[in-house]
C-alpha cells in the first residue's frame, strides 16, 4: 500500500542544522518531512562530537570534585562495575 503525501519542504539529515531547518519551517507554518539515516537523530555533532566531547570534561570535574565517602556508589553503577568483574551477567 502506498500512500502520497505533499510537504512544503523535505529536510535530508536529522543533526543541528536540520532541527534548524525544522523549527523555522515550523515557525514560517510550512508542512515539513524530515529524512535521516544513518546516526540516530541528533547527527554527529549530538551524538559523538562537539556535545558530548564539552559534556564529558564537566562530568569529570563533578566527579572530581564529588565528596568522599563509604557508600555504595548509586544501584546502576555498582551492577556495572560487578558485572566487569564477573559477579554479575546480564
Amino acid at each position: 500500500m502506498t500512500t502520497s503525501r505533499s510537504y512544503d519542504l523535505v529536510i535530508l539529515g536529522g543533526g543541528a542544522a536540520a532541527f534548524a531547518a525544522i523549527t523555522e519551517a515550523d515557525q514560517r507554518g510550512l508542512s515539513t518531512a524530515m529524512v535521516n539515516t544513518g546516526l540516530p537523530l541528533g547527527g554527529t555533532c549530538v551524538n559523538v562530537g562537539c556535545v558530548p566531547s564539552k559534556h564529558l570534561p564537566e562530568v569529570r570535574n563533578d566527579v572530581r570534585s564529588a565528596p568522599k565517602t563509604d557508600r555504595e556508589p548509586p544501584y546502576g553503577t555498582a551492577i556495572r562495575r560487578r558485572r566487569k568483574r564477573g559477579i554479575y551477567s546480564s
